[in-house]
């Protein structure tokens, strides 16, 4: 049962599409690196079916990825590294028939058996190769040609690349018109900690906007009623009350005046029929 409280005539509930937890990530990120991140998906493509299949890495991609993405890695983290990504819609976006796409940025050819993509290369990332920005170009490339091109990183280079960051939350809904992709991410910057979130809205799968959300601030611009329902979901009740105090104080104190008449009149009822 949502905790929506007083405030329930003021939300709206949403159909929720898909909800993923990640519990298991301990991974704490900055900021900037959640920013950097959420804005590298900027359309909403197809994706692989997460549910139901499994990524599996072979040496020959592993070694790629060390050469051509970075940073460098170990088989077993990366491996889990990619099958997180792949639970969590639009992270990983089909470009072509056994072509694919990491946050529209790293590259990787793929192959499906059975339950299992096998991901045969990493391609390299579109941000550090020009050669590779270009859509069609990535589709068109031959796998041979590809492995006989110097798409190679400096070992400075490497070391500068940052690991696609992996949310503890992300929920997927539909309002009215638009749908809506939240993500929470646990981020640490000096003594400042907690929980960031980004909710993006898309319509026609096209994204129109991203919105930051502060769990400690309540006084961010006024947010949709469908992404207010699904933040008491996740348990921040008291943001969305200060939230909407401060944004609706009258429709707040009216929205309290009539759920306290209907408890007064239940009450009333109970007591007639004891």
């Amino acid at each position: 049962m949502v905790n929506t409280g007083k405030t329930k005539s003021l939300l709206r509930r949403p159909k929720i599409i898909k909800a993923v937890q990640l519990l298991d990530n301990e991974k704490v990120y900055s900021k900037q690196e959640v920013l950097w991140s959420v804005q590298r998906v900027a359309n909403v493509r197809p994706s692989f079916p997460g549910d139901d299949v499994q990524i599996k890495l072979t040496v020959h991609a592993f070694k790629r990825w060390n050469e051509r993405v970075g940073p460098h890695i170990g088989f077993a983290q990366l491996e889990r590294l990619l099958n997180q990504l792949l639970a969590i819609p639009n992270r990983i976006t089909m470009n072509s028939n056994k072509r694919a796409i990491i946050d529209s940025d790293i590259l990787f050819v793929y192959e499906i058996e059975d339950q299992e993509i096998h991901i045969i290369t990493f391609i390299g990332r579109a941000s550090e190769q020009p050669v590779l920005q270009d859509p069609r170009t990535f589709r068109e490339l031959k796998f041979e040609y590809n492995e006989r091109l110097n798409l190679g990183l400096s070992e400075e280079a490497l070391k500068k690349q940052q690991l696609p960051c992996i949310p503890v939350e992300y929920i997927q809904f539909d309002g009215r018109t638009t749908s809506y992709f939240l993500e929470r991410y646990k981020f640490q910057d000096g003594e400042e900690s907690g929980s960031i979130i980004y909710v993006k809205e898309a319509k026609n799968l096209q994204l129109i906007s991203s919105t930051e959300i502060n769990p400690d601030n309540p006084y961010c611009p006024l947010l949709n009623r469908s992404v207010m329902y699904v933040l008491c979901v996740m348990g921040y009740s008291s943001f969305v009350q200060a939230h909407l105090e401060h944004h609706k104080p009258e429709e707040v104190k009216k929205a309290a005046e009539k759920y306290e008449q209907k408890a007064r009149e239940r009450a009333m009822r109970f007591l007639q029929e004891v």
